[in-house]
């Protein structure tokens, strides 16, 4: 299907596609296909949604075409319907305006008369990156001599967007004030508010976030600048956000690094913007705003140098104290309540009315402020809600103090002891539950007023020690209770154990749930727990191997030693149990279980299962000592396996990648160096034709491919995609042209990605390393391209000039046509200059008709106009 046959979609539509169509990534374009059919149906146009169906089939059987064929031939057929040469001469007028080649301007100018002014000003809606209008090329170029060139031709500002023009005058590292001037006398007006009631105010003081990249770093000089034209500093738009708003609002947002900041907030307030004001949809004043993004200076400015109201309400009544709270910011609350903010207001949480000192029970770090202020301001008038709180906080003192005035208070109190001790254990004061301990009179089961939930919920995170006294005070009603729980399959193991080691629980609920508190007294180090549980249970009743690796995971081996005693361990020795707890002792670093492993006979040449190797969508199987290698362990676990006569040729079984290649792929010297003292061979190759030198050169380790060429490793070998280690040492990615017999996953694809930016030194280095060993610099890979094409489109001046030095042909071609000026060009790479300075042909065109400079004309304006400055005086036109 031919864009073409596109055109007699409504304009709507054809727009939208083509912007799609414009967007780099490929994913990006899949998601908008159900907003295409949308739009579509919304317009009842039969004929437009399969058209839009034969778009997304083209689309789908053209994805391996280049990336700039998207990027340029849609737009130039879906955006407008002039004539071919019309458009080849605007494009011409959009370079010639980067370029700042005045006298070229000048000439096109005379002959394109077929500019509509929506070419120039796209109506109404955001262009694509790769679309940039000639008065933005103007402007990014601060060329005031091409700007009067274009205004001279009466460009059309009525119907530029406010996007537009925010990217017109903002989009760029400094604002240009004079160009700015010259654009409101040809007629931009700058009091624009879009249709959702945004200015260009709005636009700059929320934040380079919203700016197209790279933005203006310092609003505030051309905030000022507004301001004096007379843009409302007060306009909110459709959400009820204002420019102070919005300016509060950067620091959250990531873009409050700016040193202006500070100055900008106060600039707005003092420019007519309301400190008390509503500033948001929900009515929050910006001590409001400020508090819910949690900045104190901010709050500090509002309240010391404009006496913001503390006590200001929002929508739904609440203060900033409110936000404060909620956000769980203890210094601000301390602030604001310095600032005599009043703790008397009610709080609607969880289905009723609260005070702050109950909502702050919740809050947890926060407590310890509002229980001081409480106590400043009401005295002790309220015994048993302040019991709750010291407990929750832990203060020892405050609780003696408070005990006999809750006492004398019972009547009239609200809560209790025993949710005072729900609260200790809560937030695990243990001074406090041993204080408490002998007034409660319900432990499992608590008044829920304040802890919604029992006392013991949170017990996990309490010592065995304390958990102990607890059960042991515990009423023998709540035990009985909590005991007809566990046979309904509902407890924690921590809290059975304590009865069972108090004697406040029945010993027969133990076999039917001897798994999870076995688990649980080896996870907790708990020798007494797990002796008294061994004692009362069969083998029949858990699994031991379960167990014991539980137990090597967390290297408590006396556990193991009493298992193995009592002839309920499982054989260490077999392979089953190798592949359980043995590639676990070595997965997880546990020298001392591996040591204990190895003294007890585990086979440690057995093959077992690398769960960790994730860059695999199988996980191999290996021995152990590859698991290590694989995984980058601990050099004790290395030398362990080493010093127990492991073979250091070993491979997975599943990818043949030996020792030393998962060493370099995770560019760990000392194992390729251990490896190599010990025989390894240094050109033993996978299931993809790489040996260790190829995840060397992509890691940009010059140390290991010094090791391994020193060994004999052999500079120029080739795997199945004809690419050698000087090809991935240059940049190159792998796009798997051929695959092995078995498709599995490459493991250089995913260490291309870790490494995508290849122009270090570390990488010049190892590139001179292996050319010094006598890798060809002239090899061609599967694609016909060679290591100076992959150094190109990587950026790596230093490579590419290495590269030319020693005579490669600059002009040489791949499969596609592409030169590796195409390949510089395509990706707006500085090593086009070195290449145009070496005599490239720099108007080649490949096999689909498109120039270097054509490459780089569609890449975006900021950082390439040095790339096309470089072609226009190699004549590339």
């Amino acid at each position: 299907m031919h864009p073409a046959s596109l055109l007699d979609i409504p304009a709507e539509l054809r727009i939208y596609i083509a912007e799609c169509l414009a967007g780099k990534s490929l994913k990006a374009f899949a998601a908008t296909c159900k907003d295409l059919r949308n739009i579509a149906d919304m317009a009842s146009k039969e004929k437009a949604r399969v058209a839009t169906d034969s778009v997304l089939l083209w689309f789908r059987n053209e994805q391996s075409r280049p990336r700039h064929f998207t990027q340029r031939e849609w737009l130039d057929e879906l955006k407008t319907t002039v004539d071919s040469a019309a458009l080849k001469e605007y494009n011409a007028l959009l370079s010639a305006c980067r370029a700042g080649d005045l006298d070229t301007l000048r000439d096109l100018l005379k002959t394109v008369s077929l500019i509509p002014p929506d070419l120039i000003w796209p109506k109404g809606r955001c262009p694509a990156v790769s679309w940039y209008t000639p008065v933005d090329q103007a402007v990014y170029s601060d060329s005031m001599e091409t700007l009067d060139l274009l205004l001279a031709a009466g460009p059309d500002f009525t119907s530029i967007s406010l996007h537009d023009m925010s990217r017109l005058l903002f989009g760029r590292r400094s604002w240009n004030r004079a160009m700015t001037d010259r654009l409101i006398d040809n007629g931009l007006d700058i009091h624009l508010a879009d249709a959702l009631g945004d200015t260009l105010l709005n636009v700059l003081c929320r934040g380079c976030c919203h700016l197209p990249k790279p933005c203006i770093r310092s609003p505030l000089p051309a905030v000022k600048y507004l301001v004096d034209k007379g843009v409302d500093v007060q306009q909110r738009n459709f959400w009820g956000s204002s420019p102070l708003s919005n300016a509060i609002e950067r620091s959250e947002h990531g873009t409050g690094a700016c040193p202006e900041l500070f100055d900008l907030i106060r600039f707005l307030l003092e420019s007519g913007s309301g400190v008390n004001a509503p500033c948001t949809d929900q009515d929050n004043t910006a001590l409001h705003v400020a508090c819910e993004i949690k900045s104190r200076d901010i709050v500090n400015l509002l309240l010391d140098e404009f006496n913001a109201d503390v006590e200001a309400r929002n929508f739904t009544g609440e203060t900033p104290l409110h936000i404060a709270l909620e956000k769980n910011s203890g210094d601000i609350c301390e602030i604001l309540l310095q600032k005599d903010a009043s703790l008397t207001t009610t709080i609607y949480r969880h289905g009723g009315k609260m005070n702050y000192l109950e909502y702050a029970l919740d809050m947890g770090p926060v407590l310890r402020t509002f229980y001081d202020a409480w106590i400043k301001f009401f005295g002790y008038g309220r015994p048993d809600l302040l019991l709750a709180a010291a407990a929750a906080i832990g203060d020892v003192s405050e609780l003696e103090r408070l005990l006999p005035l809750y006492e004398a208070g019972r009547d009239n109190a609200k809560y209790n002891v025993n949710v005072a001790f729900s609260q200790a254990v809560r937030y695990q004061r243990e001074g406090a539950i041993e204080f408490l301990l002998p007034h409660v009179s319900s432990i499992i089961a608590v008044n829920r007023k304040i802890a919604r939930t029992p006392a013991l919920q949170f017990a996990d995170r309490l010592s065995d020690r304390t958990l102990l006294k607890i059960m042991a005070r515990a009423p023998s009603s709540e035990i009985d209770a909590y005991v007809d729980n566990v046979r309904d399959g509902h407890f924690r193991a921590n809290i059975l154990i304590a009865m069972l080691l108090s004697g406040r629980a029945p010993t027969s609920i133990i076999m039917p749930n001897c798994q999870a508190l076995l688990e649980e007294a080896v996870t907790s180090h708990n020798m007494e727990a797990f002796r008294f549980l061994l004692q009362h249970v069969q083998l029949s009743d858990f699994d031991p191997r379960s167990i014991v690796q539980s137990a090597l995971h967390y290297e408590f081996l006396e556990a193991v030693e009493l298992l193995q005693d009592s002839g309920m361990g499982p054989v260490i020795t077999s392979r089953e149990s190798n592949s359980l707890i043995l590639s676990d002792a070595v997965r997880c670093s546990k020298a001392k279980a591996l040591k204990f492993l190895i003294k007890a006979g585990a086979d440690i040449t057995a093959n077992v299962i690398c769960s960790h190797a994730s860059q695999f969508d199988q996980a191999p199987e290996m021995q152990p000592f590859a698991v290590a290698v694989a995984i980058g362990r601990l050099p004790e676990i290395m030398q362990m396996l080493l010093a127990a006569k492991v073979d250091p040729n070993t491979k997975d079984t599943q990818y043949q990648l030996s020792l030393l290649s998962w060493a370099s792929f995770y560019d760990d010297p000392h194992t390729v160096r251990s490896l190599i003292s010990h025989g390894a061979d240094v050109n033993s190759v996978d299931i993809f034709g790489r040996t260790a030198l190829f995840y060397a050169a992509t890691c940009g380790s010059p140390a290991i491919i010094r090791m391994l060429l020193e060994a004999g490793a052999q500079p120029d070998v080739t795997d199945i995609n004809q690419m050698t280690p000087l090809t991935f040492a240059a940049g190159a990615q792998t796009d798997r042209p051929s695959q092995p017999e078995h498709e599995v996953r490459d493991p250089i694809r995913s260490l291309c990605v870790r490494h995508s930016s290849r122009v270090y030194p570390a990488y010049m280095e190892s590139a001179q390393l292996l050319l010094d060993a006598g890798a060809n610099a002239r090899h061609r890979d599967g694609s016909g391209r060679s290591p100076l094409s992959h150094a190109a489109q990587m950026g790596s001046s230093g490579l590419v000039q290495r590269f030319i030095d020693l005579g490669v042909d600059v002009d040489a071609v791949d499969d596609q046509g592409h030169t590796a000026l195409s390949w510089a060009c395509m990706f707006g790479q500085d090593t086009a200059r070195a290449l145009v300075a070496a005599g490239c042909d720099v108007s080649r065109a490949d096999y689909s008709g498109t120039t270097p400079l054509q490459y780089a004309d569609y890449d975006k304006v900021d950082g390439s106009d040095a790339v096309v400055k470089c072609l226009y005086s190699g004549n590339g036109r």
